[in-house]
């Protein structure tokens, strides 16, 4: 489809209302990449749908909207000292992810889905680095836990 202008719109009720994220943008595409949609112009954390509007740019215009489900987390403004001294690699990675932790030990690591499932753990580790297995599990996004002093939590990706 050929279009010429495209808008965003979000909903917090599932739908019944919707509010623009912005204005209308005039652009010509074709099978083309929009582009990316930052997700600060949302008023705060938590659960949206995402409706994008696409407007074509032929005489009596028809327009088409695509509805996404997206869970915007609480932003950071800093690193904590703990999480810059914490090596997490390779991520992407495929069958095994490092954990290097040089001044603290690790006690445990938990992979949980994007879900919340616990799909791997390791309770009893008591060393500053580990080695983890995670040939078994699909590809995806999920969340690393790494417990110590305190915990840690970091987004792996498995390819």
């Amino acid at each position: 489809m050929d279009f010429g202008s495209y808008q965003i719109f979000y909903s917090t009720d599932m739908g019944i209302s919707w509010t623009a994220a912005g204005p209308e943008q005039s652009i010509e595409r074709r099978h083309e990449w929009l582009g990316d949609f930052n997700t600060s112009l949302l008023p705060s954390e938590g659960n949206y749908l995402i409706k994008v509007t696409l407007k074509d740019n032929q005489t009596t215009p028809v327009a088409i909207d695509a509805v996404v489900q997206i869970n915007v987390l609480p932003a950071y403004l800093s690193v904590p000292e703990e999480d810059s001294q914490i090596r997490i690699y390779p991520n992407p990675a495929s069958d095994v992810v490092n954990i290097d932790m040089p001044e603290k030990e690790i006690s445990s690591i938990r992979i949980f889905s994007m879900d919340g499932k616990l799909v791997f753990e390791e309770l009893e580790i008591s060393d500053n680095s580990a080695s983890i297995d995670i040939s078994g599990l699909k590809s995806g996004m999920y969340f690393l836990e790494i417990a110590g002093v305190s915990i840690i939590r970091k987004p792996i990706v498995i390819d």
